[in-house]
């Protein structure tokens, strides 16, 4: 049985109104958006709920999305990343459930999850059943990796413990979090043998490519590196006017780092920090997923810029609508407090103690 029959048979009658979560990247096996779909076979959608990135999926990152109506089927439209991240008791008032279809990259910083975690909240509050379709993760074959997130680092890029990178589904993750915080939600998930079709799920995800980066690569936002935003490579390249490329290349080849192949890269980022400044620095090919360690990598990335240029790097501010201030960016990326002197600051760190940085072991979440 497909899975939107399978969902409907389960979980739809005539009289049940509903509201979804979702963007635009949300498509059927056959391309098509996933709410006209749901519209054709009869599910009674009230209104649309969208998570940073807008409807669209392409609004960028950290921009306050506004409340509207969906052009393609005249459905309101309620942003989750706006005024509020959570919906409210008016928000659900005419439903009586909610659905949730999100892409899933298997990172903690990437926002998806943490809106589904504040619809969980509210559907526990106030007794509204939730279904998840659960679509695969695309790191379900790949590592899982920590630093699992500090109590003091709590934010919309992470607001439960768990590690920067992880295997599971969203569906996986709400019946753990579900059982673990003790909420009373009518949770249901509907699994998904949907095929993987990419569709940019935000403007900087733009490629398959991007995905086992994207954990390393935006970890750079915590400091004064581009990470490739407005170029044709986000999080693929990295670099700052300031960095020489030849010695960093030379550098990250000797760490022999597994399933990852670099390039010295000089690019010009039209938009984003040094824009309009030509930066040096590396271009990034992921050769073997299931090898790569991201955070690894990022983490000693970090590490060595900061005792390479001491003077030079800098933590960055990264003002977005959930954090308006933008302070202790790189805490609340890796979940360590005083991320900054801990890795770039205090010496050069050892592959023993990269390892211990990124345990994330059974049990610890």
């Amino acid at each position: 049985m497909p899975d939107l029959q399978r969902f409907i048979a389960s979980h739809n009658s005539p009289r049940q109104r509903w509201a979804i979560v979702t963007q635009r990247a949300t498509v059927t096996r056959d391309g098509n958006w996933i709410v006209p779909a749901l519209l054709a076979y009869g599910v009674d959608i009230q209104k649309i709920l969208t998570p940073e990135h807008g409807i669209s999926a392409q609004a960028e990152d950290g921009h306050t999305q506004h409340n509207g109506f969906d052009a393609r089927t005249g459905l309101p439209v309620i942003s989750l990343y706006g005024d509020r991240l959570a919906p409210d008791e008016t928000d659900l008032s005419d439903v009586d459930a909610i659905v949730v279809d999100l892409p899933n990259i298997g990172c903690r910083f990437y926002t998806y999850w943490w809106t589904i975690t504040y619809v969980m909240e509210a559907c526990a509050q106030f007794r509204k059943k939730l279904v998840i379709l659960d679509r695969p993760n695309w790191r379900s074959k790949c590592t899982t990796e920590g630093p699992v997130l500090a109590a003091g680092c709590a934010s919309f890029l992470g607001r439960w413990p768990m590690p920067v990178t992880y295997t599971l589904t969203y569906g996986e993750l709400a019946q753990h979090f579900t059982t673990n915080r003790k909420l009373h939600l009518d949770l249901h998930v509907v699994p998904t043998q949907e095929p993987l079709v990419f569709i940019p799920p935000s403007p900087s995800i733009g490629s398959r490519e991007t995905i086992p980066l994207y954990p390393a690569t935006g970890l750079l936002e915590g400091v004064n590196i581009s990470e490739g935003r407005g170029t044709a490579f986000p999080f693929r390249v990295m670099g700052a006017p300031w960095l020489r490329g030849a010695d960093l290349l030379a550098a990250v080849a000797g760490w022999q780092t597994e399933g990852l192949r670099v390039s010295e890269f000089c690019f010009l980022p039209m938009w984003g920090i040094h824009a309009g400044k030509y930066c040096e620095g590396l271009y990034l090919e992921v050769t073997d997923p299931l090898r790569f360690r991201p955070v690894a990598f990022g983490l000693r990335l970090l590490n060595y810029l900061g005792m390479t240029y001491p003077h030079q790097l800098t933590p960055r501010s990264y003002p977005t609508a959930a954090n308006p201030t933008g302070a202790n960016h790189l805490d609340r990326l890796t979940g360590i407090p005083n991320a900054y002197d801990t890795i770039c600051c205090q010496g050069w760190l050892s592959r023993a103690a990269i390892d211990a940085l990124t345990a994330a072991p059974p049990g610890s979440w």
